[in-house]
C-alpha cells in the first residue's frame, strides 16, 4: 500500500483533482508495523480539546495562530468521519491560499 497521492518509491504522482491531494507530499507515513498515519489542517483552534479522548486515533495535534495540524492513524478512521476530515483540510489549505 502506497500513501495516497504517492506512487512506488515515494515519487510523487500526478495531481489529480481528488480528495487525497489535501494530504501533504510529506504528510504521510508508516511504521515498522505497517501502520499509516497522514497529517491534515483544522480551522478548529479548540481541537487539542476536543480530540483529547481520542489520542489513540489523532496522536499528534499541534495549534498554531490561525489553524491546527493534526496527524491521525488513516486504519483508525472510517470512511465518513475521514470524508468530513479531508473536506474540512481542504478548507483550511484554500482559507490561507485565497
Amino acid at each position: 500500500m502506497t500513501c495516497p497521492g504517492r506512487g512506488r518509491g515515494g515519487r510523487t504522482r500526478a495531481r489529480r483533482p481528488s480528495s487525497w491531494a489535501v494530504i501533504r507530499s510529506r504528510g504521510c507515513a508508516g511504521t515498522a508495523t505497517g501502520g499509516r498515519s497522514c497529517s491534515f489542517w483544522s480551522l478548529e483552534l479548540d481541537s487539542e480539546l476536543t480530540l483529547a479522548d481520542r489520542r489513540d486515533t489523532f496522536f499528534v495535534v499541534q495549534t498554531f495562530t490561525v489553524k491546527v495540524s493534526i496527524w491521525a492513524w488513516l486504519d483508525r478512521l472510517d470512511e465518513p468521519e475521514l470524508t468530513e476530515i479531508l473536506t474540512d483540510s481542504w478548507l483550511a489549505r484554500r482559507s490561507v491560499r485565497g
